[in-house]
């Protein structure tokens, strides 16, 4: 887990080095610039964390069950849990609304890696909701 140091950062400076994040990732105009960007910038264990927080978020804005997401990719329950009440209170909004362009192919995916081997959704039972 990605560790930040105790000793705090004033907000004015913190603003300057969250702006200057966004603008070198903005720079990076292109879909490989911003992956060797992301590359360089982020550790193997950031970019598994921010990869799994917003498959999360997308899957529980699909209404993937909660269970199966905590199972599938290896996140506490209670992770999952809190998650999935930040999108009831209104968080992740941008996220939900920029994904909606590309979230066909990418949670098609999603979906059939996370429902291999769990009974098929026909009929009414437990998937009808999950179907509809």
């Amino acid at each position: 887990m990605p560790h930040v140091s105790k000793q705090k950062l004033g907000d004015e400076v913190m603003e300057k080095l969250f702006n200057q994040l966004f603008k070198t990732i903005e720079k990076a105009s292109d879909k490989r610039a911003i992956k060797y960007v992301a590359s360089e910038l982020f550790t193997r264990t950031e970019k598994i964390m921010l990869a799994k927080r917003l498959t999360s978020i997308l899957l529980l804005d699909k209404g993937a069950p909660q269970h199966v997401i905590s199972e599938q990719l290896y996140m506490s329950p209670s992770t999952i849990a809190k998650t999935a009440l930040k999108i009831e209170n209104g968080k992740y909004r941008a996220i939900r609304n920029i994904s909606g362009v590309w979230r066909g192919d990418f949670l098609d995916a999603i979906e059939h890696f996370l429902l291999m081997g769990m009974p098929p959704r026909v009929g009414r039972g437990r998937w009808g909701k999950w179907h509809r």
